[in-house]
């Protein structure tokens, strides 16, 4: 049957964007790893004939966001939420999050000037 995208539409596999909202929603808290987790499952248990790699990296991820029981250890964090979406940036644009600030250039070696 496949899950609805924003537009309503039933799909049988989530576009980057809505993967890439689902890592920033894990990221910047909006969204429950609950929710998350539940929505990449609804996508993997579907039988899909449309493959991404990207999109399927992050969607076996994101399937295992879900709270650990208590007592149990190894929670992912939201700093393992952020590399997921640098990971997930890289894979899609060949270049992560963080190439896309320039780095300073380095100051003029005093012992090379005229």
């Amino acid at each position: 049957m496949g899950t609805s995208g924003k537009d309503g539409v039933a799909r049988d596999y989530p576009t980057r964007e809505e993967t890439r909202a689902a890592l920033r929603g894990l990221v910047d808290q909006s969204r429950s790893r609950d929710e998350v987790s539940d929505w990449a499952w609804e996508y993997l248990a579907q039988d899909s004939h449309r493959y991404d790699e990207c999109i399927q990296e992050a969607l076996d991820r994101l399937a295992g966001a879900e709270p650990l029981p208590p007592g149990m250890t190894g929670d992912y964090t939201v700093d393992d939420f952020r590399d997921w979406l640098h990971d997930f940036e890289r894979c899609v644009t060949g270049r992560t999050v963080r190439d896309t600030v320039p780095l300073p250039a380095p100051a003029a070696d005093p012992a090379t000037r005229d």
